[in-house]
């Protein structure tokens, strides 16, 4: 999810979900290896964000949300957009 500390409160603060659907669900659309390329970045993103936080008690991770450092605002903000893009992709409903 985008919040702070999954279920293992000793792992790192944020975690990728995976993606909610079969990466070639959104052909021809959308080529599955440009969702997979958009989910590779998502994990980059995620990995500087999770190595920016290193260490860091949530307590002490709080007062950085209010920084203006690029590279954490780049990183939190890059995860929070690619979570949003994965949540609200969907295959198209014939049901409509």
């Amino acid at each position: 999810g985008v919040g702070i500390r999954g279920a293992d409160p000793n792992g790192p603060p944020y975690q990728l979900p995976p993606i909610p659907f079969a990466v070639d669900a959104l052909e021809p659309y959308i080529a599955a290896e440009s969702i997979k390329a958009v989910y590779d970045d998502h994990a980059r993103s995620l990995d500087e964000l999770n190595s920016a936080l290193k260490g860091k008690t949530p307590v002490a991770i709080a007062p950085l949300q209010s920084q203006t450092k690029a590279e954490w605002r780049d990183a939190a903000g890059g995860h929070y957009n690619h979570c949003l893009f994965f949540e609200t992709l969907t295959a198209q409903d014939d049901s409509l």
